[in-house]
């Protein structure tokens, strides 16, 4: 027998005891250590089996050493999962820079993003805007970080034109709601930071007609405009959309500083009450103004003068 293997066989035996050769009491497992429960002596530090205390660990030839995390003969068949997880972690420390702050950020950035029930194409645009300008501008308050992951996700649902503009009045109250507080005027200076670094695009008045009008699809009785004469709500959506454009070409001289959102779910609201003059529209300005984020009484007063000025150019007659 070598000498190599008789130290194996004794060292076999120092980490296999049950009991404690000083005093005999129990020993515990602490800490990859051996050590007694009632005089605290250390029996064995190196090689332990750890077999037993940790299952993800498979001893293919007992007593084997310890080695390192993800080697291919020590993880067990069942742990890939968790491997392939820790192995996405570490992509996406790279990813933001090995700044661990920042993952605080991006998951406020993508919980924000679920409760404002935004697409995917633009919670990923969100995130890349994010990190673009926290790795341009040097930012000092933990509070304005949060302030530009809130503004993100508010300027890629105005630069993807599959969502309606998000109000930050409503950002700020679910942000508030998930326990960050977010103010007002770090909100703004998100904004200026975000216009010195890109020139976004908004869509334009008649975008805000069609998105308008796809949302509120879902939410039209069909019954009703059966009765109405239309066979399918395509041919309802399109009749509605070509008078709004109609409405919107006489008056987009006399829109103003109007909120483009309110000002086109006003023009359709009053493109369905010239549709149907003597009967009730299928779409009210409650639904208008659920589909839109804001208040029934902002459509009621936008709509008011857009009818009172269609009135005047003789372009609707009651």
């Amino acid at each position: 027998m070598t000498l190599s293997k008789r130290n194996f066989q004794n060292n076999y035996q120092d980490f296999t005891l049950e009991r404690c050769p000083e005093c005999g009491s129990p020993l515990v497992f602490c800490e990859n250590e051996l050590v007694c429960k009632n005089c605290g002596l250390v029996v064995f530090t190196n090689s332990v089996d750890m077999s037993r205390s940790l299952p993800h660990f498979s001893s293919l030839d007992a007593p084997n050493f310890l080695s390192h995390l993800g080697s291919c003969m020590d993880l067990h068949a069942s742990e890939d999962p968790y491997l392939h997880h820790l192995n996405r972690i570490g992509a996406t420390w790279l990813r933001v820079g090995k700044i661990s702050r920042n993952l605080y950020y991006l998951s406020f950035l993508h919980r924000l993003g679920d409760h404002l029930n935004v697409s995917k194409s633009t919670l990923n645009l969100a995130v890349s805007l994010f990190l673009n300008v926290i790795s341009r501008k040097k930012i000092r308050r933990k509070e304005m970080y949060y302030a530009l992951a809130a503004y993100s996700i508010v300027l890629a649902s105005r630069i993807i034109s599959k969502n309606l503009p998000l109000p930050l009045s409503h950002v700020l109250t679910v942000s508030k709601s998930l326990g960050y507080e977010v103010r007002g005027r770090d909100i703004l200076r998100a904004s200026s930071l975000f216009q010195e670094l890109m020139k976004p695009t908004y869509p334009s008045s008649e975008g805000f007609i069609y998105l308008i009008l796809m949302k509120l699809s879902t939410q039209i009785d069909f019954s009703s405009l059966q009765k109405m004469g239309f066979k399918e709500k395509s041919s309802f959506i399109k009749a509605v959309a070509e008078e709004s454009l109609q409405l919107l070409s006489v008056l987009r001289k006399y829109r103003g500083g109007r909120n483009p959102s309110i000002f086109s779910g006003a023009i359709i609201y009053a493109a369905l009450k010239v549709l149907y003059r003597d009967k009730r529209p299928p779409i009210s300005q409650r639904k208008i103004a659920e589909c839109i984020g804001v208040a029934e009484y902002s459509i009621r007063e936008v709509f008011e003068g857009i009818w009172r000025l269609l009135t005047e150019l003789e372009v609707h007659k009651p």
